[in-house]
C-alpha cells in the first residue's frame, strides 16, 4: 500500500507538463493511518481464526520445545500431535557502518512526517508457515 502510493505520486510527479498539472504529494500521518485500517486487524483475526480452528488453543508465553510432540509454556507442558509457533520478528542489528543512522520499519511507520527526498530499505520480510 505506501510503495504504491509512492508509485502514484511518482508517477503523477513525471507527468507533469504532458497534460498533467498541480501538485500531489503524500500525507504521512494519514497514509499510515490509513494503512493500519488494514494490518492493526490482523493479529486480532489470526488468533480468532486459530480458535475457531477444530482443536487449537491459542496460548502466549515463552515456548521452549521439550520433545518431539512437546511445548513447555511457563510452568506448563502442552502435548500435541502439531504444534504451530508464531514467534514474531524483530530487526536485528547489522553491524555496519552508519547503522546510527538506521531505523527499524517499526520505528518508521512512528515517524511524524517522512524523511528527505531519498530513502533506502534494507532487509526484507519474513514469513514462515
Amino acid at each position: 500500500m505506501l510503495a504504491g502510493a509512492a508509485e502514484l505520486v511518482s508517477r503523477v510527479r513525471g507527468q507533469q507538463g504532458n497534460g498533467i498539472r498541480g501538485a500531489v504529494s503524500i500525507d504521512w500521518p494519514e497514509l499510515v493511518a490509513f494503512e493500519r485500517t488494514f494490518t492493526d486487524p490482523i493479529p486480532r483475526r489470526k488468533e480468532e481464526g486459530f480458535r475457531g480452528g477444530r482443536g487449537s488453543i491459542p496460548i502466549t508465553g515463552v515456548a521452549r520445545f521439550a520433545g518431539p510432540d512437546r511445548v513447555a509454556v511457563g510452568g506448563d507442558m502442552l502435548i500435541a500431535r502439531y504444534i504451530v509457533v508464531a514467534a514474531g520478528a524483530h530487526a536485528r542489528a547489522l553491524g555496519v557502518p552508519g547503522e546510527d543512522l538506521m531505523t527499524s520499519s517499526d520505528d518508521f511507520f512512528s515517524l511524524p512526517a517522512l524523511p528527505p527526498e531519498r530513502i533506502v530499505f534494507i532487509g526484507g520480510g519474513l514469513h514462515l508457515v
